[in-house]
């Protein structure tokens, strides 16, 4: 006997993954901002391009240094409280940056000292990261998990009703679709997707009913 197909599921994700993706965007963000603000600093204190590197290497080292002691503390540990503190760390270094800074120590050390110590957080921030989204699923969603072969095609945007906007790059993947039941409008972003661009990043005009 064939299993039941899944039904319907909604287009939008439970509002506990949205507020997770949104923090996550939020943190990309504010590791990108943080970037620049500390390579900038680091060059007005030393005018050295050396530096530059140093602050990429101080960070790097204890993330690589501690990549398999922290996915091992984190798969025997609650994950949520390993997040919040490596995110408390996260927090606690920003604030030493913005203290160094502000008074005007002028201090590479205590800036890379700082750094090491965003390099120890997100040791222990990423692999929390990946682990608790599964856990943040509904188990009843689970069977209407469809994967999809084309990178193109884990990109869609609900248009209202069954209709979802979808990249031509994903044949495969509007074929599935429309045989779940959606209607797939496709769009050719080609131009777009050599910049790494994707649907989900476009302004979509609807038209009035």
């Amino acid at each position: 006997m064939n299993p039941e197909p899944p039904g319907p599921v909604s287009a939008l994700p439970p509002r506990v993954i949205r507020l997770f993706l949104l923090q996550r965007i939020a943190g990309g963000m504010a590791l990108q901002m943080q970037a620049v603000a500390v390579g900038w600093y680091v060059y007005a204190l030393t005018s050295s391009p050396l530096d530059l590197g140093f602050i990429g290497l101080v960070q790097f080292v204890p993330t690589a240094g501690l990549a398999l002691a922290a996915g091992h503390f984190v798969d025997r540990h609650p994950r949520r409280f390993v997040l919040l503190a490596a995110q408390a760390l996260e927090l606690a270094c920003y604030l030493a940056l913005a203290a160094v800074a502000y008074s005007g120590a002028d201090s590479v050390g205590l800036v890379f000292l700082v750094v090491a110590g965003l390099g120890v957080a997100r040791a222990f921030d990423h692999p929390a990261q990946a682990s608790l989204l599964p856990g943040l699923v509904p188990a009843g969603l689970f069977p209407a998990v469809r994967p999809v072969t084309e990178e193109a095609g884990s990109h869609v945007v609900p248009l209202g009703g069954d209709r979802v906007l979808i990249a031509a790059s994903a044949p495969r993947t509007a074929g599935l679709l429309e045989d779940l039941g959606f209607t797939p409008v496709v769009v050719d972003i080609s131009e777009f997707e050599k910049l790494e661009g994707c649907v989900t990043c476009l302004s979509v005009l609807l038209p009035g009913r």
